[in-house]
């Protein structure tokens, strides 16, 4: 039988999170909070990551993310994922 080992984690606000990095980050992308879709935001928190990130949501709130934040645009691929961000 295999044992599974359970550990606590933590909720954060990316706020809170700069200037800081954890192993794993599982960061909601979620249309339902579109006034915090901004680029900069998307930015600390993928960053926060040292190992493994996990973005959970929509595509939808991902895009308007990267459309036209704080005069940035992100650039996607033919798969629809970030190629990176360009001013």
């Amino acid at each position: 039988m295999r044992k599974l080992l359970l550990v606590h984690a933590y909720a954060t606000t990316i706020h809170k999170s700069q200037g800081s990095e954890y192993p794993i980050v599982v960061m909601p992308i979620l249309m339902s909070h579109y006034v915090m879709l901004q680029r900069n935001l998307l930015y600390t928190g993928i960053t926060r990551a040292k190992k493994i990130l996990v973005l959970v949501g929509m595509k939808k709130a991902l895009a308007l993310c990267g459309k036209e934040c704080d005069g940035y645009k992100t650039e996607y691929n033919a798969e629809g994922t970030a190629g990176g961000l360009i001013r």
